[in-house]
């Protein structure tokens, strides 16, 4: 019944307009920044989080919406925990197998092995989330590749 409701609210969710907006995060890298340092509390993000420089993790480059992270496995873990509530709310996961050059190589689990909607979730909710957050190594962007289930 959800995915319905969810399909059609996609469906028409260009031509309607809502009573309610959903609000962005500011800067996901801040916020990753406070639970590794241990320094979390919601009441202690700054008023302007793109003034923000943290010091202390891997992140090279910035553009207009933030700071991008190296990609490396406890980057790619890091955005992979914000997916998660996502896919478990529907009885599924995500597991990273290995990343070679611009390549994420995932594997899914519980009820994302199956589902016709795998390759809309692969390309609009994790890709699309990792090349956000996440610098690619070279020119090329960043793609995910699935790993054959055994």
């Amino acid at each position: 019944m959800y995915n319905l409701i969810l399909f059609v609210f996609i469906i028409l969710g260009g031509k309607y307009s809502l009573p309610w907006r959903i609000k962005p995060a500011h800067n996901l890298s801040y916020t990753i920044h406070k639970i590794r340092g241990k320094e979390f509390n919601l009441n202690s993000e700054p008023n302007d989080s793109s003034e923000y420089k943290p010091k202390d993790i891997e992140q090279t480059e910035y553009d207009e919406e933030g700071w991008l992270m190296e990609l490396n496995t406890k980057n790619v873990e890091d955005v992979f925990d914000l997916i998660r509530p996502q896919l478990s709310s529907d009885g599924g996961g995500i597991n990273l197998c290995k990343i070679v050059d611009n390549e994420i190589y995932v594997k899914f689990t519980g009820s994302c092995v199956g589902c016709p909607y795998r390759s809309t979730t692969l390309k609009e909710l994790i890709e699309s989330n990792l090349v956000k957050f996440i610098k690619s190594p070279n020119e090329n962007p960043i793609t995910v590749k699935v790993v054959q289930e055994n």
